[in-house]
């Protein structure tokens, strides 16, 4: 990961409005930030400051924040993270992140 000046440098940012921006995202609960993982690894679009804090705040609060962070470094498509074959245990889920149809045509 890198250095707090580094993240400030490459994201052209104040130290105040990033640990702002850092401060908001801390004090999301946990089914907010697993709620944030998966719109992000979903490809929502998010400002890179977002980004960046969400993954500082997922490293400070890790152990209180497990499923989101699981969530957000799986490899895993977005689309098997809930998916009811998965969570069943008759289906594995999927790394390809290509859109190939509906997920459940073949349900």
């Amino acid at each position: 990961m890198k250095t707090w000046e580094q993240d400030l440098k490459e994201l052209n940012i104040s130290a105040e409005e990033f640990d702002s921006i850092i401060s908001h995202i801390y004090d999301k609960t946990p089914d907010e930030m697993s709620a944030l993982a998966k719109a992000i690894k979903s490809g929502a679009r998010v400002l890179p400051t977002v980004k960046r804090a969400f993954e500082r705040v997922l490293d400070m609060r890790y152990l209180e924040r497990q499923d989101a962070y699981k969530i957000y470094y799986s490899d895993l498509n977005a689309i098997c993270l809930d998916c009811w074959k998965r969570c069943n245990g008759t289906c594995n889920g999927t790394t390809c992140q290509t859109w190939t149809g509906c997920a459940l045509k073949n349900a």
